[in-house]
């Protein structure tokens, strides 16, 4: 190795910038090569490891487009991904979270980009917090007129993913196929689901709590008021059997 830089910052961050750039400089003053490996050569052994462990952590996230892409195409896609978008965060676990974008911004078909944004939602959902829910038993232990005072919450481990295609077949393996799609991802346990919402329900989902009052409200405007009631407690059983509701929705 040559003198070290006086600059200790100013090295670590050259080095840094060869590393994980797509076009290295020819040379670092820093870095010398010797009979079995020139300083090209030492500096690119470290930017493969790089881009080795990106594309790996990439396709930890994304499994279904890393198989839709191809081993080499998705190695390609995932360096100019994250040269566009390089790691800002100690965790790998938040690499990827632009893909989507990018991959609509590099003109891929909107399939992928749905695809991208369903995994992404899938592992986003998977490590937040725990929360006590409400069982489908406790609803229907509930004086009819408690419901009056019910206040429905959804998890926070959940995430609606709006999709210009039928990504859930896609996932599953099936041949892209137009026509724009809802998609609700959650966690019950350890164990991440998606499905499509019902029209009805991707118009309701609450947001934010909601009394249950004015989600029959907001059922109504879609129904009418005679089937309002029923269909906003089968949403609500809906809610409860896929583990959905938030212990505090009947605080």
């Amino acid at each position: 190795m040559a003198e070290r830089s006086p600059d200790l910052a100013a090295t670590e961050g050259e080095m840094l910038a060869a590393v994980t750039s797509l076009e290295p400089p020819d040379e670092l003053a820093f870095v010398v090569g010797d009979d079995k490996l020139d300083a090209a050569g030492r500096v690119g052994i470290y930017r493969d490891m790089y881009f080795a462990r990106m594309t790996e952590a990439m396709a930890s996230t994304f499994p279904k487009v890393a198989a839709r892409m191809g081993e080499d195409e998705f190695a390609e896609m995932t360096a100019g991904f994250v040269d566009a978008h390089p790691s800002r965060h100690p965790s790998l676990r938040w690499v990827g979270q632009e893909l989507a974008s990018f991959l609509a911004e590099h003109d891929q078909p909107d399939w992928l980009c749905d695809l991208a944004r369903l995994e992404w939602a899938r592992a986003d959902v998977f490590d937040r917090r725990d929360e006590a829910i409400v069982t489908v038993a406790e609803l229907r232990a509930l004086d009819p007129a408690d419901f009056a005072s019910l206040t429905v919450k959804i998890i926070d481990a959940h995430r609606v993913v709006d999709a210009a295609t039928a990504v859930d077949k896609v996932w599953r393996g099936g041949e892209p196929e137009p026509g724009p799609s809802t998609m609700l991802v959650w966690r019950q346990g350890v164990e991440v689901y998606h499905r499509p919402l019902d029209p009805l329900e991707a118009k309701v989902l609450p947001v934010e709590p909601l009394a249950f009052a004015a989600l029959c409200e907001r059922v109504a405007e879609e129904v009418g008021d005679e089937e309002a009631a029923q269909a906003a407690f089968r949403l609500l059983a809906r809610w409860a059997q896929d583990e959905l509701l938030a212990a505090d929705a009947t605080a």
